[in-house]
C-alpha cells in the first residue's frame, strides 16, 4: 500500500477499498477504507461503502463510530446517513434504518446506492413491494447498478 504521507494515498486506498468490496472481500475493504480515513480523516468519500463492509463483517461498534463521526462532520452528507442506516440495520432497527436511508436518498437524488440499501432494508423488514420500488428507482437512476438488480 502507499505510504500515508503521499498526497494520493487516501484516494488510492479508497479505490482499493471499493475494488475489494466489489470482489466480496469485506475484511480487506474495511481495512483499506480505514487506512484511507487515517490518511485523510476529513475525506467524506466512501463512507457508505465503508459502512456496508462493516455491516457485512458484523462490527457494530466500528460501524456506529463511523456513522457518528461522519454525521458530526456533515449532517447533509448522504454517505453519513447511509452509515447511520447501516448501523441501525445491524441493530435490527428496521424502521429507523429505513428513515435514515430515505434521508440519504433525498440528499443524493441522483445516487442509486441509498435506494438499493433501502430496498435491502425493506426486504429485511418484510416489505417486498417497497423493496421492489426502491430497487426499481435505483435501476432507473443507473441501469448498470447491479446491486439493485
Amino acid at each position: 500500500m502507499l505510504p500515508r504521507a503521499h498526497p494520493g494515498a487516501a484516494w488510492a486506498l479508497s479505490v482499493a477499498g471499493r475494488a475489494l468490496a466489489e470482489a466480496g472481500d469485506h475484511r480487506g475493504a474495511a481495512a483499506a477504507f480505514a487506512a484511507a480515513r487515517a490518511a485523510d480523516p476529513l475525506r467524506p468519500d466512501d463512507v457508505a461503502a465503508h459502512s456496508t463492509a462493516l455491516w457485512h463483517l458484523r462490527r457494530p461498534a466500528e460501524l456506529a463510530a463511523l456513522a457518528s463521526s461522519a454525521l458530526s462532520r456533515d449532517r447533509r452528507s448522504a454517505g453519513a446517513w447511509a452509515a447511520v442506516g447501516n448501523a441501525l440495520s445491524l441493530a435490527r432497527e428496521h424502521e429507523p434504518a429505513l428513515a435514515a436511508l430515505r434521508r440519504a436518498a433525498r440528499l443524493a437524488p441522483r445516487e442509486p446506492y441509498p435506494r438499493t440499501l433501502a430496498g435491502h432494508e425493506q426486504l429485511a423488514g418484510d416489505d417486498p413491494e417497497g423493496a421492489l420500488a426502491s430497487f426499481r428507482e435505483a435501476i432507473r437512476l443507473d441501469p448498470r447498478h447491479y446491486n439493485a438488480w
